[in-house]
């Protein structure tokens, strides 16, 4: 574990460095690169989700288990796909309650938890004309709100700025050096590029470790849970390549969106409990 917390120290800048070559070289290659690398870090993201299902719901069988997450995961992706309005505010809420839930259980203050939320508002305010189109099956943004995303990304942008300073009045460096890489991305980076600085350098990667951990000092594999994770994946996106398109960027955005949303819930369900108990 030590290892994987080590080297998340130079991971955003990693990300940082390869998604901006893509750019320069050629920029409209950067988001199918981020998509990718959000969609492949999907995945090992939820590993642990099983294991922790057995503690946060341990009164009831194990195929009885996986067919409630199951079963979440699928209701949440028709959710999306048949009410695409609300399915998306659904989601960004619970991405945006996940990701500062976590940041909270870490110890951190309101700040962290605000970074939380800034990892999804500001690659989506400060890149609004290009976001907005990600959008259009779930909403139509109107043309004066595009104008204006970039004042409301900038002040979400701004006060993110002063947590990291924060974090250097603290002596924090590893914490404002990850923080601020991330920032540098949501604010050079194209949305899907920017969120991934984050969602792989900090938020999965701190899962990951937290994985990591539990299962070693469990004895527990994780193959089983890796399995059925993927399966669910397999079983929410197969059905979607039927109705959008996988070679247009927003349709397949769209349907990632319809994926990441209905494995997201199963996964935050579970994971409170883990967050909880730290």
């Amino acid at each position: 574990m030590r290892g994987l917390l080590h080297a998340g120290d130079t991971l955003c800048a990693a990300l940082i460095v390869l998604l901006s070559t893509v750019w320069l070289v050629e920029p409209q290659a950067t988001e199918w690169v981020a998509l990718a690398l959000i969609l492949f870090a999907g995945i090992p993201h939820g590993a642990y989700d099983l294991h922790l299902a057995r503690i946060r719901w341990a009164g009831i069988s194990g195929l009885a288990r996986i067919a409630a997450y199951v079963a979440l995961g699928l209701a949440m992706s028709l959710v999306c796909l048949y009410f695409p309005f609300w399915g998306l505010a659904i989601f960004l809420l619970l991405s945006v309650a996940h990701f500062a839930e976590g940041k909270m259980a870490s110890g951190r203050d309101l700040g962290a938890a605000w970074m939380g939320l800034s990892a999804v508002a500001a690659p989506l305010l400060l890149h609004g004309g290009m976001a907005a189109g990600y959008m259009k099956y779930f909403v139509k943004v109107p043309e004066d709100w595009i104008g204006n995303c970039p004042m409301a990304g900038w002040f979400v942008w701004g006060l993110a700025a002063l947590v990291v300073g924060g974090d250097l009045a603290r002596k924090r460096h590893s914490e404002a050096w990850q923080r601020g890489l991330c920032l540098a991305g949501w604010f050079l980076l194209p949305p899907l590029a920017g969120f991934s600085v984050w969602f792989l350098g900090r938020h999965s990667r701190q899962h990951l470790a937290e994985c990591v951990r539990r299962f070693a000092a469990e004895r527990q594999g994780m193959a089983a849970s890796l399995v059925a994770t993927s399966v669910l994946a397999i079983l929410l996106i197969a059905p979607l390549l039927l109705r959008f398109h996988p070679r247009e960027l927003s349709q397949l955005v769209a349907a990632s969106v319809i994926l990441i949303a209905g494995l997201t819930l199963p996964h935050m369900i579970v994971t409170s409990e883990m967050i909880s108990r730290r």
